[in-house]
Formats: C-alpha cells, sequence, structure tokens
C-alpha cells in the first residue's frame, strides 16, 4: 500500500493498494501526485483513491425532461435522485428502462392498468376455475337464500 500526496494542495492525501501508481492524479483537483511518507498511526485515518475518486453519469427527469451530468464517488452515487427543476425523478439514463413505465411521450400518464403474464397449463387453469365458479355460485345461492328468510337445506341440520 502506497500513501500519495497532491502536489497543487498538500492536504490532498490519499492510499492506493497497488504498487503500480503511474498516471494517478488527485481524486479531488485532478492535480499530479507522488508518493510520500506518513506516520503508521495516520495510515488508518487516510482514505482510499476509490473514496475518494468523482465518477459522472447523465441524468434524466421522468417528469420534465430536464438532464443534467451528475458527479459523485462510487459510495454517493444513486439510480435516481431529485430533479433541481421539478422535483421529479432524476433517473440515471442507463438505468431509465426500468423507471420508465413503458410511456414513450413524457406528456402521456403512465397507465393504471396491471398485466400479468403466467405461464402454465392452461387446460388444467380451466377446470381449476370452474370448479370455483361453481363453488362461488352455491355460495352465492345460499347467501341469497339466507337473506332471503328461506332455510338451506345443507345447514338445515346443524
Amino acid at each position: 500500500m502506497i500513501v500519495l500526496m497532491c502536489y497543487e494542495n498538500n492536504n490532498h492525501l490519499f492510499k492506493v493498494k497497488s504498487n503500480c501508481i503511474d498516471g494517478i492524479s488527485c481524486p479531488i483537483c485532478k492535480g499530479p501526485a507522488g508518493p510520500t511518507q506518513v506516520d503508521k498511526s495516520d495510515l488508518k485515518k487516510i482514505p482510499f483513491y476509490e473514496e475518494l475518486k468523482q465518477y459522472q453519469h447523465k441524468a434524466e427527469c421522468l417528469s420534465c425532461g430536464h438532464s443534467e451530468t451528475i458527479f459523485c464517488t462510487k459510495k454517493e452515487y444513486r439510480e435516481v435522485s431529485v430533479c433541481p427543476k421539478c422535483n421529479g425523478a432524476l433517473v440515471d439514463v442507463w438505468k431509465l428502462h426500468k423507471y420508465r413505465n413503458n410511456v414513450n411521450n413524457r406528456n402521456e400518464k403512465p397507465s393504471k392498468s396491471l398485466s400479468i403474464s403466467v405461464d402454465m397449463n392452461i387446460d388444467k387453469m380451466q377446470l381449476k376455475l370452474r370448479a370455483i365458479a361453481k363453488h362461488t355460485e352455491a355460495l352465492a345461492d345460499e347467501l341469497d337464500s339466507i337473506d332471503n328468510g328461506i332455510e338451506c337445506p345443507v345447514t338445515r341440520g346443524s
């Protein structure tokens, strides 16, 4: 493990796991960086390069279409954040398909219908549904007879 210090700002210290430090710049200010010596007691306080490195991703609002580039560390990254213009959902463009809800036109409201696809043996399902319908009809008839004050032949002896 090597500790590096930024040449432009001596307060920017970070450590790397690899011994190859060619081309590594300061993750905070992008300035040149080189190896430095620190006390063993301070080593735990110094963050790793990966913890400080800023990544960027493009995000687009699902409501108003506003887009912007977001800079953050891997730890701070969120697929969805709040749009600064309309308080809508600002989504990483690589994750839009998860949140778009099959709406191609931004002005079109999302559908409130639900469709479910089930892969099964249709013949058995039809038989089961018929059995449910038959018992449901018998139950409805029994409830109607109770409402009308007629004794039900099934529950008469109980």
